[in-house]
């Protein structure tokens, strides 16, 4: 359920999922780095995580993160989360976060 409303909003951003995953990776769009968003979308209460805890020594770092899918929350709560994380995707980083 939660999966196919990820991959309407943000199938442009989606790195990998599977129908039945409790997570899916999002690529970061180009305009922000993966801390800035993480921490703009935490401030929506919003709570994504970067690739620093998945990666393994001597990978290349993506400029993505992780959403986790399979909390238990309503449909409709589920939907506007996505639904802002798709809007702060299209918008740029307020200028405070190219410092």
């Amino acid at each position: 359920m939660h999966q196919g409303v990820v991959r309407e909003l943000l199938g442009d951003y989606l790195l990998g999922s599977h129908p039945n995953a409790l997570s899916a990776w999002l690529c970061v769009p180009d305009e922000w780095e993966a801390e800035h968003i993480t921490r703009e979308l935490r401030n929506r209460n919003i709570a994504v995580t970067s690739p620093d805890p998945f990666l393994v020594r001597g990978a290349d770092r993506p400029n993505a993160v992780c959403l986790c899918v399979g909390a238990e929350v309503g449909k409709g709560t589920f939907r506007t989360a996505i639904e802002t994380i798709r809007e702060v995707f299209g918008q740029f980083p307020h200028v405070h976060d190219f410092v």
